[in-house]
């Protein structure tokens, strides 16, 4: 072998190292999704320790010094910068229905309440399933994330992580398609970034509960709907940013900004059963209300409606789901109501009430 040759296999088995350690570093990197009237230098500083300025965030991006970040950028801040970081993981609660989860290499995770998914893994959901899932917490802390996947959904873990020392927690989740409900928990001393990133559009939250729905058009995404329940979810689409506040929701169209403020449907007021009774045969009822065009049955086996049970579709003011076969327990079984309006939009639910199944 010539000397060129040898120095030129040295130089390609140099060049493969470094993308290696590259990639490496890429993978160790966070991201970070900036939205109207985020502190972006505070969130950089609870990330890095204080140890990096905006412009060393700038030029780890490439972008100039002092250049403005505008809503819906993904940051990447590189692992070397980072303080304190733990990757967390997601934990199956509860699924109901044909569910399965894949590994970031595509291979299948068997399924079972308590299986974690990492970053890169999938969870797929068939008709009339549900899951649902804790996510980032520290430790054994009651503080966590939770998401609660409708049918036919496919949602990605893209980054699951908590700070060791503030507690802080950051959560970006992928919705290729479907529908998810996402629940974080209230924690004055901590922050939580919750983003959740689809085809059309990305919402972010530092402390509500929302819903996501991809929205398709002869199986293409076509639009993304948002509807914020409590507090305010930052929605961002084409650079543009809109803070959509408790009651209003808002869809982001492919390549376009988001639509205005669309209230939401007030929550239904429940009729029968009584909160607490006792059911002998399964039959709801509710008051009609006006300018709608449907109604959502949910119903559970917890009060916060993490274990989601069923979930129907109802076009009147009562319904028996005679498909929902419910065991006799001690415990009881929870139900709630809301609408959807003539534009797709599903509003705020009543509160839950709960009821016995009657044993023989």
């Amino acid at each position: 072998m010539t000397h060129v040759h040898r120095l030129a296999v040295l130089l390609a088995a140099l060049a493969a190292v470094l993308v290696a350690q590259s990639s490496a570093l890429a993978e160790d990197d966070v991201t970070l999704v900036v939205h109207d009237g985020d502190d972006v230098e505070e969130m950089v500083a609870r990330l890095t320790g204080g140890g990096a300025t905006l412009d060393d965030i700038r030029k780890a991006n490439g972008l100039d010094a002092g250049a403005a970040f505008t809503p819906g950028q993904q940051l990447h801040i590189p692992a070397d910068l980072l303080v304190g970081i733990a990757r967390s993981s997601a934990e199956l609660l509860f699924y109901r229905g044909e569910v399965s989860a894949l590994k970031a290499d595509g291979t299948t995770l068997p399924m079972g309440v308590g299986i974690r998914l990492y970053s890169g893994d999938h969870l797929i959901t068939g008709a009339g399933a549900t899951a649902s899932l804790r996510l980032a917490g520290h430790e054994d802390s009651l503080a966590h994330e939770h998401m609660v996947v409708q049918e036919h959904s496919d949602v990605e873990i893209t980054q699951l992580l908590v700070q060791s020392e503030s507690k802080d927690r950051n959560v970006i989740l992928r919705l290729l398609r479907g529908a998810l409900e996402i629940v974080t928990s209230h924690c004055a001393e901590t922050q939580q970034n919750v983003d959740v990133e689809t085809p059309t559009a990305i919402g972010g939250v530092r402390g509500t509960r929302f819903r996501v729905v991809v929205e398709e058009a002869e199986g293409v995404a076509a639009a993304t709907r948002f509807e914020s329940l409590e507090n305010t979810v930052a929605v961002a689409a084409s650079s543009v940013g809109l803070e959509v506040g408790a009651g209003y929701g808002s869809r982001a169209r492919a390549n376009q900004p988001p639509d205005a403020l669309h209230p939401l449907p007030a929550a239904p007021s429940p009729s029968f059963p009584a909160d607490g009774a006792q059911l002998e045969e399964f039959l709801f009822r509710w008051a009609d209300q006006a300018g709608v065009k449907g109604y959502v049955l949910e119903i559970a086996l917890d009060e916060e409606f993490h274990l989601m049970l069923t979930r129907i579709l109802v076009p009147g003011t009562e319904h028996a789901p005679a498909e929902t076969v419910l065991e006799v327990r001690e415990a009881p079984y929870y139900w709630r109501i809301s609408a959807i309006d003539d534009d797709g939009f599903q509003g705020l639910t009543s509160a839950p009430r709960s009821f016995h199944v009657q044993g023989p």
